[in-house]
């Protein structure tokens, strides 16, 4: 992608992609457990990516214990969006037998070797597609900002301040199967779960921060995918996203009610298109007001990825995250990926907004064992 003279952008197809710019290696210090991994993962993403060359990177992060490579692949969002990029990495990944194991992992003994010679001489597959897709019309985007609008100001926490640019990660896991027998016994899709449970956390880390209140109300805006679900998810790259403003009962103790009433809201809103800002002005707007907007007072992210286990260089890959930032006055996001039967959720807060994260996290995983799906 290149810069106009006028200050717009126009896209132009890449020279020789030289992968020694791009696919890099980094021995993880020990001890190099699941903490370290995202430490350096975190660390690594706060570095902007390079606008000389295109927008991604891969990172072989070695040390693991029992012979194992983290791998970290960097993606600029203006080249796709979660759902697309799932489909591009068919180039890298195959399917295969799976394999147990713990932390975002691969088992690849020979990559240490690999990463201190030359990438450029392995040769690499890339594919390139594009697609087109009507915009909406400033009628309907106008009446979709206006039921948003509608919807009231979100609560004011203590969470919602401008971010740092420092972040931490810490991951959980919960079963596929049960999940969706969770929420299907209870009228509800996978999300609901995840909002049930993300509510769970935010309930335990505004509690120990005082601001708890029985009636409280938390507004979430969840990433949601405007492409055709019976379209192959790489048919075209860009980003064909919008986001739904869902409110999550944070002070309802009950796990389950908590699920049934998020149910309840998703599935009334579920045949109405979610939001999509456009324009440009709209667009620098919003960049504007992010670090003191009162829309939304968290950000999640649920993709639904690969049902069978997948192999990197011959081998397994054992887990998948997705890894969020965060952004504005947003200083929690959480960010989940179906793999091979397990659901994988990342949580990223800012350090000095959320110093606490802790508490969040452990009030999401306690109320995924409340609702039996971990």
């Amino acid at each position: 992608m290149h810069r106009a003279a006028h200050g717009g952008a126009h896209w132009s197809a890449p020279g020789p992609v030289d992968l020694t710019r791009h696919v890099r290696a980094q021995a993880l210090d020990p001890p190099a457990d699941e903490a370290a991994l995202l430490e350096a993962c975190t660390r690594i993403n706060e570095r902007p990516l390079d606008r000389d060359r295109p927008l991604w990177e891969m990172w072989l992060l070695t040390g693991l214990p029992g012979d194992r490579v983290g791998l970290f692949l960097r993606l600029h969002h203006v080249i796709a969006d979660g759902v697309a990029v799932l489909g591009l990495l068919e180039s890298l990944f195959t399917g295969g037998p799976g394999a147990a194991g713990q932390g975002p992992v691969f088992d690849l003994a020979e990559v240490r070797d690999a990463a201190g010679r030359s990438p450029a001489r392995q040769g690499a597959r890339a594919a390139t597609r594009a697609g087109v897709t009507g915009a909406r019309t400033a009628v309907n985007r106008a009446a979709e900002t206006v039921e948003v609008l509608r919807a009231g100001r979100a609560p004011a926490v203590s969470f919602n301040r401008p971010v740092g640019g420092r972040s931490r990660i810490v991951l959980a896991r919960a079963d596929l199967a049960r999940t969706k027998a969770v929420a299907h016994a209870h009228g509800g899709k996978v999300n609901d779960v995840v909002l049930a449970a993300v509510a769970g956390g935010a309930r335990r880390l505004l509690e120990g921060r005082g601001e708890l209140t029985d009636d409280l109300v938390l507004r979430v805006s969840v990433i949601a995918s405007l492409r055709d679900p019976a379209a192959r998810p790489d048919g075209a790259a860009g980003n064909l996203t919008g986001v739904r403003v869902v409110p999550v009962p944070v002070g309802e103790a009950d796990p389950v009610r908590r699920l049934e009433l998020i149910a309840a809201h998703t599935a009334a809103h579920r045949g109405r298109p979610p939001l999509r800002p456009g324009g440009r002005l709209l667009r620098r707007w919003m960049v504007g007001v992010m670090n003191h907007q009162r829309m939304v007072n968290l950000l999640v992210s649920n993709l639904p990825g690969p049902t069978e286990p997948l192999v990197f260089a011959g081998a397994p890959v054992l887990e998948l995250f997705q890894l969020g930032t965060n952004q504005g006055n947003l200083a929690l996001s959480v960010g989940v990926l179906s793999y091979a039967g397990t659901l994988e959720i990342d949580v990223v807060g800012d350090v000095d907004v959320v110093p606490d994260l802790d508490a969040f996290v452990s009030g999401l995983t306690d109320t995924l064992v409340q609702l039996g799906v971990c």
